[in-house]
């Protein structure tokens, strides 16, 4: 293509590394006046409206703009950049920030995860209480209304990216053991703050070891540890957050301990939104979340069942733990388990 320049992009995603790209490949065409920021224009543009000033070509294989951005001399030399949706999409963009190929998303939620105070974006863990919270509002990561579960920043790009990918994961459930019958000795208020002890106490340990925190659910917790914000050793990460929840129940700041029981597995689960506007969510799918649930549903208070999987993922020596196999509703072989020890009792 003489005086011209083909760029092929990803699906727009994350305009941040779309522009960078732009850059490196214009960078070369020198003569330009000003061609990164045209770059950075025409990306915002497309990211903004889905379409540019420029000339379109060829809708129904792929968006594509053909544009004249000025050069030096005053001549014009077109630039031709084709976004093919098709052949990247949502699922690679999920799949690169879940298994940690951007490693802004870890290193971002390293940062935040120690300003106070809880309650925290689910997903970079942005504080939206305490004296970081009007910093976070400043720059667009305040909660969302339509979610407060979520910063409006990362609701965006939930929203703008549906979807998810299959990844290996480590999946963990906490469970309040005989919580009607403690329910039954307290008034609804008590049992009200005796539940906010939990899920306070649960969500702090848990976003302090990179979990992403997917819900509570009556008298339960659900986490998620992915490779992109826990790291490789996931396993070992909810490993260590198991021990350390186990140990911040059984010695509470404050109140009587809480019993818990923990399940834990590791394997290939759906990571990703489910749901519509203004309930879309974050959350895993699968086969080990099912296996992570039944677990910590069999585990007695204070104690944390792992399959062997998700024991040999963590690098714990299986032939030397104590292993009992667990009869699963759903399942037509029994489960082998292990107990993990509680750091306590290390």
């Amino acid at each position: 293509m003489p005086g011209g320049t083909l760029l092929v992009l990803d699906h727009v995603r994350s305009h941040i590394r779309i522009v960078r790209w732009i850059q490196v490949l214009a960078a070369p065409l020198g003569r330009y006046v000003g061609g990164w920021q045209f770059a950075r224009d025409l990306l915002e543009d497309i990211v903004a409206t889905g379409s540019s000033s420029g000339r379109r070509t060829d809708p129904e294989r792929a968006s594509s703009w053909s544009l004249s951005p000025p050069s030096a001399n005053g001549s014009r030399s077109e630039i031709i950049i084709v976004v093919k949706g098709d052949a990247f999409g949502e699922e690679r963009w999920w799949r690169e920030n879940l298994v940690g190929q951007h490693p802004g998303l870890r290193w971002g939620r390293e940062l935040l995860k120690h300003l106070p105070d809880d309650p925290r974006c689910k997903l970079c863990a942005a504080p939206f209480k305490g004296i970081g919270a009007p910093l976070m509002r400043v720059v667009g990561k305040g909660p969302w209304p339509k979610n407060p579960k979520f910063c409006r920043s990362c609701f965006a790009h939930m929203e703008a990216h549906r979807g998810g990918a299959e990844v290996e994961c480590t999946l963990l459930f906490a469970d309040i053991r005989n919580s009607t019958a403690l329910a039954e000795t307290m008034s609804p208020s008590d049992f009200r703050s005796f539940m906010d002890r939990f899920y306070g106490a649960a969500a702090r340990v848990l976003v302090e070891h990179d979990a992403i925190v997917d819900k509570f659910v009556g008298d339960e917790v659900f986490a998620i540890f992915v490779p992109g914000m826990a790291g490789p050793a996931h396993a070992a990460r909810a490993m260590t957050a198991a021990r350390g929840l186990v140990d911040a129940m059984a010695h509470p700041k404050e109140g009587d301990s809480i019993p818990v029981g923990i399940g834990i597995d590791s394997g290939i689960a759906f990571v990703g939104t489910v749901g519509e506007d203004p309930h879309l969510d974050l959350t895993a799918l699968g086969d080990p979340v099912n296996v992570a649930a039944r677990l910590a549903t069999a585990a007695s208070a204070g104690e944390i069942l792992a399959t062997t999987v998700a024991a040999r993922y963590a690098g714990l020596s299986v032939s030397e733990a104590e292993r009992r196999e667990i009869v699963v509703k759903g399942k037509s072989e029994p489960l082998a388990v292990v107990t993990v020890v509680p750091a306590s009792e290390n």
